[in-house]
């Protein structure tokens, strides 16, 4: 089932006032994030949609950011206690970074996001444009524009994406959010279901904002594609080759 992506604003109002605005380019643009690059191939697996789901706890927040999701990373020093690897039938595989965008979208008209991938998967319209070169980068998802069946595709939640380690698959315990701290919109990996170990930072937008924004990776992190018995399969990964 593809998600339509709801009426979700597509403009960026810059909470802080020394941030420029730019002009929009259309994509494919540069690496993910612009910068920090991975190498390798083109992903090619189709992959379904799936709307848009919000399942974060409420929790304690300060006065300048009400009803917006807060977690504090703290430095990860390794696995959680008593970590066990588990075994996993799926390897991973490169991917072209110019034809990817990591987003924080807005979900609905409140003040929670969630983290889409946006994949421009062959030539023709194209399926997002960043602003590149601003302290915060705004996306516009142009494919919510046309049927983009063929041309684009985008991954929603937790069934498109998730977290491995080298050789660790974490989705299962590790779930991936995009949070409100110290001023900035982070993508983080946080523990799941109450387990132990510390949130981890995967991307960065550089600052608060509102509307679709560009996530910047963080050293150490590149998107990748899960693979089975050697194909490719529809499902995007945030690895890294140790922990952090």
């Amino acid at each position: 089932m593809r998600a339509d992506g709801g009426d979700m604003n597509t403009g960026v109002t810059m909470k802080r006032p020394d941030v420029p605005s730019q002009g929009l380019r259309r994509a494919p643009l540069g690496s993910i994030g612009g910068s920090r690059p991975p190498g390798g191939g083109p992903g090619s697996a189709a992959v379904r949609d799936i709307l848009i789901r919000s399942s974060a706890p409420a929790s304690p927040r300060p006065p300048a950011t009400a009803d917006v999701p807060v977690q504090h990373a703290e430095k990860s020093s390794g696995p959680p206690p008593g970590y066990r690897p588990a075994p996993t039938v799926f390897g991973v595989r490169p991917v072209d970074p110019a034809r990817f965008v990591l987003v924080a979208a807005p979900i609905g008209q409140g003040p929670r996001f969630a983290l889409n991938i946006y994949e421009q998967a062959r030539e023709g319209r194209a399926c997002f444009a960043v602003e590149r070169g601003a302290a915060v980068e705004a996306v516009n998802p142009l494919l919510r524009e046309f049927d983009f069946t063929g041309i684009c595709r985008r991954y929603v939640d937790g069934n498109g994406y998730s977290v491995r380690i080298g050789q660790d698959d974490l989705g299962s315990r590790y779930r991936l959010s995009v949070v409100r701290q110290a001023g900035d919109l982070q993508l983080q990996a946080i523990p799941a279901g109450g387990q132990a170990g510390s949130p981890m930072v995967v991307a960065r937008a550089g600052g608060d904002a509102e509307g679709f924004v560009n996530l910047r990776l963080e050293p150490g992190w590149k998107l990748m594609q899960r693979e089975f018995q050697g194909k490719p399969i529809g499902h995007m990964v945030l690895y890294r080759d140790n922990w952090p």
